[in-house]
């Protein structure tokens, strides 16, 4: 496979003396290969549509479209999807993802299985589903462990505030590194973002 571009112009910072580079809120570890996606909740419009919320459907369209320009972009070996890729059991999201994801005959498929994950024996041969992964000596996990664990995890949907001159304010996604631990920004267009009170210890790269 290609190698990925890697002159574009994407945020790349080390974690436990690896290199990632941050990309439309996911991330690619370069010394494996592997993008990371957290937290694309496929399928919430559609909760909201049958609750009475109007929530536009192309949203899992975009999803799953920035998905294959990460792809694309980045060649990886494999895609792990770090928990919650579905946001409910049932909805036409489901088979939206079976037909996407089967296009990809050379990528390995992951899910770390998250808590909206719950049936994932109706998602084929086409993706692996674990617990956790291990890669090297850092753990892939959807819910945060204890900082000093060397681990990558998502669920959180952490955000951080940037203030400009004024009263100029902004939220944005971000990766949230504290000691050994890093948590992943949601990748879903419609998740939410929590805002994380940051530390001394800690080190916020936000998706810009």
């Amino acid at each position: 496979m290609e190698s990925p571009d890697l002159d574009r112009s994407v945020a790349t910072f080390s974690f436990l003396g690896q290199e990632f580079l941050l990309e439309d809120r996911a991330l690619f570890w370069v010394e494996h290969r592997t993008l990371l996606i957290a937290d694309v909740h496929l399928g919430k419009a559609s909760h909201f549509n049958r609750s009475g919320v109007p929530v536009p459907h192309s949203i899992e369209d975009k999803n799953l479209h920035r998905c294959e320009e990460l792809i694309r972009t980045f060649v990886p070996e494999q895609v792990v999807f770090m928990g919650d890729l579905f946001h409910a059991e049932s909805n036409p999201a489901n088979e939206l993802f079976k037909d996407w994801v089967g296009r990809f005959t050379d990528v390995r498929f992951i899910l770390i299985e998250g808590n909206h994950d719950r049936w994932n024996a109706r998602l084929g041969r086409d993706i692996e589903v674990s617990a956790r992964l291990e890669l090297g000596n850092i753990t892939l996990v959807h819910e945060p462990l204890d900082p000093e664990i060397r681990h990558i995890c998502g669920h959180v949907h952490p955000a951080v505030g940037l203030r400009g001159k004024g009263r100029q304010y902004v939220k944005v996604p971000a990766c949230i590194i504290e000691n050994n631990r890093l948590i992943m920004p949601a990748f879903g267009e419609f998740t939410g973002m929590h805002r994380i009170k940051m530390q001394r210890h800690m080190q916020a790269i936000p998706c810009l």
